[in-house]
């Protein structure tokens, strides 16, 4: 499966974007789904659950 590469800069920024934030926990996998789903990759390839 491929992805446009703006679509993963953006899918990236969401998802790594806060990663060196001292108050940074882990993202639910709702939460992550919520970031694939908003950049549109919605194939059953990108369900992660």
């Amino acid at each position: 499966m491929t992805a446009p590469v703006p679509v993963m800069w953006e899918l990236t920024l969401g998802w790594y974007g806060d990663r060196l934030d001292p108050a940074w926990s882990p993202p639910t996998v709702d939460h992550l789904q919520g970031l694939l789903d908003a950049v549109g990759l919605t194939d059953p390839f990108w369900r992660l659950t």
